[in-house]
């Protein structure tokens, strides 16, 4: 869905309960992925006070690995009624979202580069992307 999109920025909002029962891919593999894309990425985990087994928990930390590389964050939820509010908390990120840009000094070599991008100022919160894959142009 990310590699066929109509507009260059992107979001996927996972809606799950974290448990990794069917998957056809590795966590590895995800990320791997998500290294070649500037989509961000946002979780909502619902995590029931139920107990349940194991297998089916919610594992926060395996979805916060996924999101947190792309700049996204995860929200976790207690039950059905929390959903509109964690929700509603993303899609408020992303209407107030600022996109920064610079010239890479290594264009299109081929390897993964690490960022950081901190504010000077109280108040503020900065959430970015971990690094990116630089590759060619797609023209």
């Amino acid at each position: 869905m990310i590699d066929h999109r109509p507009r260059d920025r992107a979001a996927l909002v996972l809606i799950s309960d974290g448990a990794d029962t069917a998957s056809d891919a590795s966590l590895r593999d995800v990320r791997s992925t998500l290294l070649r894309t500037d989509a961000f990425i946002y979780a909502v985990a619902i995590d029931s006070p139920l107990r349940q087994a194991i297998n089916t928990r919610v594992n926060p930390q395996a979805l916060s690995e996924i999101t947190s590389q792309t700049g996204g964050h995860t929200e976790v939820v207690h039950d059905m009624t929390e959903l509109a509010a964690a929700t509603g908390r993303i899609a408020e990120e992303l209407n107030s979202q600022y996109v920064m840009g610079y010239s890479s000094p290594h264009p299109g070599d081929g390897k993964y580069h690490s960022i950081r991008v901190r504010v000077n100022r109280d108040g503020y919160k900065v959430r970015s992307r971990n690094g990116y894959l630089s590759v060619g142009r797609k023209d």
